[in-house]
């Protein structure tokens, strides 16, 4: 593999459905937010993936997210830096 494109992997827990990314991409922002005084939350987060079809996520991501084996902070949804992948 071309170690320019490890960069941009995103490794996901389960099948990468589009709903799943929505739970993620929330789940890291909400990550930052937190780790930034915990002020602000998301409320919601869209991915438009076509012009008709839109994935819309309200409330708590980790109730889309799927049981994983390790705890929280060895998740990269769950930290506060730069990776998407562990």
């Amino acid at each position: 593999m071309n170690p320019q494109r490890l960069d941009r992997l995103v490794v996901t827990p389960g099948d990468p459905t589009t709903e799943l990314l929505a739970a993620l991409l929330m789940s890291k922002l909400q990550a930052f937010l937190t780790a930034q005084g915990g002020l602000l939350s998301p409320a919601s987060l869209e991915i438009k993936e076509t012009p008709t079809n839109t994935v819309r996520l309200h409330g708590d991501p980790s109730l889309y997210l799927p049981l994983v084996d390790r705890p929280a902070d060895r998740c990269w949804w769950h930290r506060a830096d730069d990776t998407t992948r562990d």
